[in-house]
This record gives structure tokens, sequence and C-alpha cells, in this order.
């Protein structure tokens, strides 16, 4: 006895391919955004900033991340103006 395999028939199915993005040559006025201000450095920034400069004179393995961990306990903080 032999088994009649029965073969379905698959219909092919087209995809719809997605469009081709076309890159547009940039104007120079689009080119690049106007730069952003920078801030002026805040008083704890500069505290810190010192703080590290002078720790990392005695101990040049020293680290900036315990510099902001260590600068805590000696800034003081200004009341503000509100």
């Amino acid at each position: 006895m032999t088994k009649e395999v029965k073969k379905e028939t698959v219909k092919k199915v087209k995809v719809a391919k997605k469009p081709k993005v076309v890159k547009v040559a940039k104007t120079p006025a689009t080119d690049t955004p106007a730069p952003k201000k920078k801030r002026a450095p805040s008083a704890w920034n500069k505290h810190v900033s010192e703080f590290y400069k002078e720790k990392k004179k005695a101990d040049s393995t020293y680290q900036y991340k315990n510099a902001l961990k260590e600068a805590k306990a000696s800034y003081k903080k200004k009341p503000s103006s509100n």
C-alpha cells in the first residue's frame, strides 16, 4: 500500500515594497542649527572644581567622582535672593 501525498497549491503573494527614501541635499541655512549658549558654572561647580584641584595636587590618583562626594561637607550654600 502506498500513501498518496496531496500537494496543496500555494499561491505566491507579492509583498508591497517600501518606497525608497531619497536624500535631499541640505541648504547651508538648514545644515547646522544655531549653537546653544552655555550656562555659566554654578557656585557648586566652581567649589567642586577647586576642591578637586587641591586634592589632585596631593594625590595624583584622586578621582572627580570622589570630589563630588567629599566637597559636600565643605560647601556653604548661599541663601536664595527670593
